[in-house]
């Protein structure tokens, strides 16, 4: 498994350092990342002496699913575009994010990308996870009293 930390000390040394790399296959802890793992580009830059922000762009790699639908296991291509966050190592400058949005830069000056790449390839997850095989079937007369049962109103609500 190789590492997602990246040496960001030089960065930090000068506001607005950019600095942009490329990785493929990397494999992290994650139970249903495939093989060869994920591959995805990365721009950097520094905001200051404690903050870079992290571009990711072209984040691919395939997973291990399990349909909702009929139960079946499968391989799912995932595609993220473009997934932005940012590492400090003043977190209390960013109280009012959200703390999933904001990651350590640790003691030797390192981030590491690992939770940063689960978090954008989770995101590309739809709502209900379907085969192949079930996306692309035809929908049945129960699908549509299943659909026809759940939007169906009992109550007496009127909008103004």
């Amino acid at each position: 498994m190789k590492n997602t930390k990246i040496k960001v000390a030089d960065l930090l040394k000068e506001t607005s350092k950019e600095d942009s790399m490329q990785f493929e296959e990397v494999m992290i802890t994650l139970s249903w990342l495939r093989e060869p793992g994920i591959k995805w580009d990365i721009h950097l830059t520094s905001f200051n002496q404690d903050t870079i922000e992290a571009k990711l762009t072209n984040i691919t790699c395939d997973r291990d699913q399990s349909c909702e639908k009929c139960n079946k296991e499968f391989i799912k291509s995932v595609r993220c575009d473009y997934y932005e966050t940012t590492f400090t190592n003043n977190p209390d400058a960013f109280e009012d994010e959200p703390e999933d949005e904001i990651f350590p830069i640790d003691d030797n000056l390192n981030i590491d990308l690992g939770e940063s790449l689960r978090q954008a390839i989770e995101i590309q997850q739809p709502i209900t996870i379907l085969c192949y095989d079930c996306i692309n079937q035809e929908p049945s007369d129960d699908d549509d009293n299943e659909q026809e049962e759940y939007f169906e109103s009992s109550g007496n609500i009127t909008f103004h």
